[in-house]
């Protein structure tokens, strides 16, 4: 057996399933941190944070406002029916 391939033999059998890295959540945060930092810069991630903040503040009012015409529009629609049923009998 050549010398080559008895390192290839033995890099792979060093290689095994058990050696796959995971990647969590702590290191996706810390990724995106260091990115963040190194593209935007320290100065400009507080106000990028106010305005997702103020995003989300939006869009949570958005929601409660499309929740609440959801409501009354069901309301009118069981209002109607039971309109149609009481005229029917």
């Amino acid at each position: 057996m050549s010398v080559k391939s008895e390192k290839n033999r033995t890099f792979k059998s060093e290689i095994n399933n058990d050696s796959i890295v995971m990647i969590g959540i702590n290191e996706i945060l810390i990724l995106a941190l260091v990115l963040g930092v190194l593209i935007f810069g320290a100065k400009k991630i507080p106000e990028l944070a106010k305005t997702f903040g103020k995003a989300k503040g939006e869009f949570e009012k958005g929601k409660i406002q499309g929740d609440k015409e959801l409501a009354d529009f069901k309301g009118e629609i069981d209002s109607i029916t039971k309109d149609k049923e009481v005229k029917s009998d």
